[in-house]
């Protein structure tokens, strides 16, 4: 049996080359630089990476800029060769860094960045990533999915301390239950800024830590952040479905909208439902019904787009996915608002025929 869990982990995390921080200011005047303001679990290092894999006492937080560059598909991230020069015209490249004082100095980072757009796009977003990701690859993927979703407002990327490594999901697991306190933390300052609505996304196993962290700020008070959440999306959540409907319950009373999105052909969670016995992943759901009495809205896209993996995250990597949020975002309608009359109904598919996609109410 030991041997068959340490292969079905092996597979769910394919051999790829891992990400890593390449200090390259000169990138700033090639690709568009990203700002990252970042909030961590991690134990500080002196230079790149910046966070390792170690625990913090406490959390720490820094202000970074990430060059994304012109000549790349939606969705993809690369790095420089290891023993190679850099090409800011295809590498993503950190181009600046800079530690934050404290929370103070997160919410001064925060409503700083504010204060570069328009009023009516006051709004932080926070993305927290999952299983065997280093802190390179996270916040790469941070600026990926600001950069190709084109949101406005402000991104802040918490990091907890994975192990990047394949055989280490138990540990995996453990260190983001450690994280809780720096998450609330985290959350608790966004609430603070200047922001006027706070959407907060995790994917894979950063969805345990999310949800986690939420109930309990949900059951012992936190009204200004509650008065600011607007939505909750949980991407290809590693997580039982009796524990979330335990967990999203109290949330869900304060008026959070939780958005969970979906793909049955998922293979990484396929394997995490194996290795407990088929107990089946919320990221794999397929009808919102089972929920009840809790109510989500549920983004099935088990029909839409191919990231060329193992659809484990399509909603952040795939091409068209990614083209066809935009164009909904550039005809005024807003998928992170439940009650936007664009939106159909509480449950809807992506569904991709040919090169198109089209929005359809589930069944």
């Amino acid at each position: 049996m030991r041997k068959f869990v340490i292969a079905v982990t092996i597979a769910m995390c394919a051999c790829t080359p891992r990400g890593s921080l390449t200090f390259y200011p000169e990138a700033a005047s090639v690709g568009r630089v990203e700002t990252v303001i970042v909030a961590t679990s991690r134990r500080k290092v002196q230079g790149p990476p910046y966070f390792d894999a170690e625990r913090a006492r406490s959390p720490n937080f820094a202000l970074m800029g990430v060059s994304v560059p012109p000549d790349r598909k939606p969705g993809s991230i690369s790095y420089p060769p290891a023993n190679g020069k850099p090409d800011p015209k295809s590498d993503f490249l950190l181009t600046s860094a800079a530690t934050l004082a404290g929370t103070s100095g997160f919410i001064k980072a925060i409503n700083a960045d504010l204060a570069k757009g328009s009023r009516q796009h006051q709004e932080a977003t926070l993305f927290v990533h999952g299983f065997n990701t280093n802190f390179a690859e996270g916040l790469y993927r941070s600026a990926q999915l600001q950069h190709d979703m084109d949101r406005s407002g402000t991104t802040v990327f918490f990091s907890w301390p994975s192990q990047a490594r394949a055989l280490d999901y138990l540990a995996d697991q453990d260190n983001a239950m450690f994280s809780r306190d720096a998450l609330a933390t985290t959350i608790d300052a966004m609430a603070r800024s200047n922001a006027k609505r706070l959407n907060l996304a995790a994917h894979s196993m950063g969805t345990l830590l999310l949800m986690d962290t939420l109930r309990t700020m949900a059951l012992t008070g936190h009204d200004q952040l509650f008065a600011k959440l607007n939505a909750v999306v949980l991407i290809s959540a590693d997580l039982d479905i009796d524990l979330f409907r335990q967990e999203a319950a109290p949330v869900v009373a304060r008026g959070v909208d939780i958005f969970v999105v979906t793909s049955d052909r998922d293979k990484a969670l396929r394997l995490s439902a194996l290795v407990r016995g088929n107990q089946k992943r919320l990221g794999l759901l397929d009808n919102p019904d089972v929920l009840a009495p809790v109510q989500v809205t549920m983004i099935d896209l088990s029909q839409a787009g191919a990231d060329g993996g193992n659809s484990h995250f399509k909603a952040g990597t795939s091409p068209a996915i990614l083209a066809f949020i935009n164009q909904l975002q550039a005809s005024g309608i807003d998928l992170l608002n439940a009650h936007n009359p664009g939106l159909i109904a509480n449950s809807v598919a992506f569904v991709q025929s040919g090169m198109n996609i089209v929005l359809k109410p589930l069944e």
